[in-house]
């Protein structure tokens, strides 16, 4: 086991090197740090809108070869990272995935990535929206899926004062996603196969890399009850409250870890006061294995083929990342 020597203020996007090395990107600092097993970290790269820097740090994406993309939100644009952590020069995705290029979830052997056109579905249609894959050398998309997002309701928005006198009457509306609704989850394996963990029924979806959808079993779950705490935690000025809240919580939270076997983790949902967190553990046939159940300020963040990473959140809100050998 061992454990970084200094803290992070937040942990977005994770990427395990063969060395037992991980990349961490803290958006709330703006950096990207090489975690050694060492315990030693290193910097790498810097904000800023320059060819080798980044604004607003996200996701990493496991390339071939131990190269990872770094997405740089904001700017719409990504940059590689090399084996050896150098940056190279930031590239602007295509114009033909620009709504979705905060949505990339990952990358096949052949470098292909695979991201979602949206994060909300049309206010009023289907709540599915599409998953498509990119191949950087050809320049080509193709759609390979879709998954379910939460269905955005829509509310009225009270004008400014100068909104009123410039168009006297007018009704301004916008979407808001209300709590704990349904929503699939998904993400690349390193075969290339593509995981979506389905919302309702709760299960384990495979797209196969011939393009074939293999769907699991479905599994029962106890339904977890939306506690007075729960609605506390998301509007603490309550009551009353101001967000319409449904009797249950879904299945599972954001956020899955996929490891090098291709068994997928998957976080359950809790009481809003649990000391623990378990996680769904699904085999690479969509079969459900168990259940883990972690400390409940620990995340599970990365899976290798020689360490299990967790993010350790402390009493100031820091996170420390540990590595447990497998």
């Amino acid at each position: 086991m061992w454990r970084a020597r200094e803290p992070l203020s937040s942990v977005v996007g994770t990427r395990a090197l063969s060395s037992g090395a991980v990349l961490v990107t803290d958006l709330s600092d703006v950096r990207l740090a090489l975690l050694e097993p060492s315990g030693e970290s290193r910097l790498i790269g810097r904000a800023g809108a320059g060819p080798r820097e980044y604004a607003t740090p996200t996701a990493l994406i496991a390339l071939p070869g131990d190269s990872t993309m770094l997405i740089d939100r904001d700017a719409r644009r990504y940059l590689v990272i090399t084996p050896t952590g150098q940056l190279l020069d930031a590239r602007r995705f295509p114009d033909a995935m620009q709504s979705g290029a905060e949505h990339v979830r990952g990358a096949d052997r052949l470098g292909r990535v695979y991201f979602q056109t949206s994060g909300l579905p049309a206010l009023g249609g289907s709540p599915f929206v599409a998953l498509q894959r990119w191949d950087r050398r050809s320049s080509t998309f193709d759609s390979i899926g879709a998954v379910r997002m939460p269905n955005p309701q829509p509310v009225k928005v009270t004008p400014t004062p100068e909104m009123e006198r410039e168009l006297p009457g007018m009704v301004l509306t916008a979407r808001r996603i209300m709590p704990f609704s349904p929503e699939d989850e998904w993400g690349v394996a390193p075969s290339g196969r593509v995981a979506i963990v389905r919302a309702l029924p709760y299960r384990l979806d495979w797209i196969e890399l011939d393009g074939r959808t293999r769907e699991g079993p479905v599994v029962a779950v106890q339904p977890v009850p939306v506690s007075e705490a729960d609605r506390r935690l998301r509007e603490p000025k309550g009551p009353p409250y101001r967000l319409t809240y449904p009797p249950t919580k879904g299945a599972f939270k954001g956020g899955l870890v996929i490891d090098p076997d291709d068994n997928v983790w998957v976080r359950r949902e809790t009481p809003a006061n649990a000391t623990g967190q378990p996680w769904d553990v699904f085999s690479a046939s969509g079969a459900h294995l168990g259940t883990v159940t972690l400390p409940s300020r620990e995340r599970l963040i990365a899976i290798s083929k020689r360490f299990v990473y967790v993010s350790d959140t402390d009493e100031d809100d820091l996170r420390w990342i540990e590595a447990y050998a497998r």
